[in-house]
């Protein structure tokens, strides 16, 4: 079974994250071989699950959203004006998210199907070389930089 997602409808990250990981856990409970998923964040800053807080945003930032936090129900409602500060069950660096200029992508696929996905950093070439080839069938041209970023 293969499954595709199309969520950019405007949630908070935990919600989105939260599903990220619910999908990754249950994926071979269900049979499910490969799936990709698409959605936004909000202004958010998400850091890796081994990244340190204090040393990857702002000591202003985290104290108005700490002050802010503190006052909301985020289970509840959505709030657009709130910077989130969020953080997921895998690796990879802190990250700033915006729901106008970023459209995350997840692929979601069997190792047993692929297991020259094993290592991370050979998938991380894999698959953002088919977004790559993809964008550039749509005239939009973008390079490989870093470990997992297109710009």
């Amino acid at each position: 079974m293969f499954f595709y997602l199309n969520e950019i409808k405007q949630r908070n990250p935990y919600y989105n994250l939260a599903k990220e990981e619910a999908i990754a856990i249950n994926m071979k409970e269900y049979n499910i071989k490969a799936g990709l998923r698409f959605w936004r964040n909000p202004n958010s800053i998400v850091l890796g699950i081994s990244d340190s807080l204090s040393h990857n945003v702002n000591e202003k930032i985290l104290n108005e959203w700490l002050n802010s936090f503190e006052n909301l129900n985020l289970k509840k409602k959505f709030f657009s004006n709130l910077i989130y500060i969020a953080r997921r069950a895998s690796g990879g660096g802190t990250v700033l998210q915006t729901f106008d200029e970023n459209l995350n992508f997840s692929f979601f696929v069997d190792r047993n199907l692929k297991p020259e996905l094993n290592s991370v950093v050979h998938s991380y070439q894999i698959f953002l070389g088919l977004v790559q080839k993809a964008l550039e069938k749509q005239q939009i041209f973008v390079k490989l930089k870093g470990h997992s970023d297109l710009s």
